[in-house]
Formats: C-alpha cells, sequence, structure tokens
C-alpha cells in the first residue's frame, strides 16, 4: 500500500486546479495522460519510482 505525501495547501490547489482543467485527448477523446503526468510531475512533485535517479 502507498503511503501518504502532503502537499502545501498551495501546490495541492495548483495540481488539482491543472487536473480539472485538463482537456480530453484530441486522438481517441479519452484522458489525456501526457497532460496529467506533466501536472503531477511539474506541479506536484509526483514521478513514478523508475525514473528515480535519471535526472541531472
Amino acid at each position: 500500500m502507498p503511503t501518504d505525501n502532503y502537499l502545501p495547501n498551495e501546490t495541492y490547489w495548483k495540481l488539482v486546479n491543472a487536473l480539472a482543467g485538463i482537456e480530453p485527448s484530441p486522438m481517441d477523446g479519452g484522458p489525456n495522460i501526457e497532460k496529467i503526468q506533466e501536472a503531477l510531475g511539474e506541479i506536484g512533485g509526483v514521478w513514478p519510482a523508475s525514473i528515480q535517479g535519471l535526472a541531472g
């Protein structure tokens, strides 16, 4: 089970608003996964463990 992560309130609400405002994928009308990943990483600092250590 994942551990809970607590973001500062300002970051949390920026992330919520960014995710809520993402338009559907122009390819198939489904969730725009790239934009969701971008918001999670760039705003929330949430990244998959598989890329840990690759940056820098």
